[in-house]
């Protein structure tokens, strides 16, 4: 479990938040949040702030982000809640190098990660009302299980590759977030997903020839789910169909992605490195095989 969590709890039927550092041997399920921070983060955890976030967070302080990542997280009944800004602490140097270190095992151990790909900052939440993108998506009702109505929503080809335009789609933190979770609940600008490690989309390049970082995601999964290889570091029973080009596809989507320190382009694909290591039987040091 990573070191630090956001507890969630009721007390008088008010919600209390506050962070809780774990123990070893703890293993209780717990959720992870991947998003925009866009700029400073008004509301972080500091040496100075750290004792008092160990007693309490104030929810109506945090950004609408925030807010809709702990309501989220509520809504699946679950009590622990992983945030970058409010679970490292963010001007200890030691604590930074730790933590971005287990940053992998963070999200391909929690029970699903909650992607806020529509915001383009941790000020703008994701839980608010979509617009419809324009008159051709409409919803068409069916006959259910047990006789209950159900309905889907169609919507035109072109939206397949609209998460090439949501805002998280360009960050590189967020492509290492999302290829090691192994269940994601993705908040986008015209629809809500449920990816999980079982899926098998179609890993088509899109019309520029260039991969999506969906279909990088897709496409790494399924090579990796092929050879059984678990998102959590289990056995590698086959190596023989992965082959280096998913690495250099992989690579080439994730150097076009957007970070905000330079220093972190290494780090915020060292977990992708590690994966496609044991499906190599290669050693990675430095961006090298």
């Amino acid at each position: 479990m990573p070191s630090r969590l956001i507890e969630i709890s009721y007390r008088q039927n008010r919600r209390i938040l506050c962070l809780r550092e774990t123990k070893p041997g703890d293993g209780e399920e717990y959720a992870a949040l991947s998003y925009c921070w866009g700029g400073k983060q008004e509301v972080c955890t500091t040496k100075d702030t750290l004792p008092r976030h160990l007693m309490r967070i104030n929810f109506a302080d945090l950004p609408k982000s925030l807010q809709d990542a702990v309501i989220v997280t509520e809504n699946l009944d679950l009590k622990l809640l992983w945030i970058d800004a409010l679970c490292i602490v963010q001007d200890d140097a030691m604590d930074k190098a730790i933590e971005i270190s287990t940053m992998p095992a963070v999200y391909s151990q929690a029970a699903v990660t909650i992607l806020a790909s529509r915001a383009d900052s941790v000020r703008d939440g994701f839980l608010h009302m979509r617009n419809p993108y324009d008159k051709s998506i409409f919803e068409v009702p069916y006959m259910g299980n047990k006789d209950r109505m159900a309905s889907v929503v169609l919507v035109p080809e072109f939206a397949r590759s609209w998460n090439l335009k949501e805002p998280l789609a360009f960050r590189a933190w967020a492509l290492q977030e999302k290829l090691l979770s192994p269940r994601i609940l993705e908040y986008g600008t015209i629809q809500t997903r449920w990816i999980c490690e079982g899926n098998r989309l179609d890993r088509r390049r899109d019309i520029d020839g260039t991969m999506s970082d969906q279909n990088l995601r897709d496409s790494f999964q399924h090579r990796i789910g092929t050879l059984g290889l678990s998102w959590n570091g289990g056995v590698l029973t086959d190596h023989r169909e992965f082959s280096s080009d998913r690495w250099y596809d992989i690579l080439e989507g994730y150097t076009q992605l957007q970070i905000t320190f330079h220093s972190d382009r290494l780090l915020a694909i060292a977990g992708i490195a590690e994966r496609c290591g044991y499906a190599l039987q290669d050693e990675y040091l430095v961006g090298l095989w």
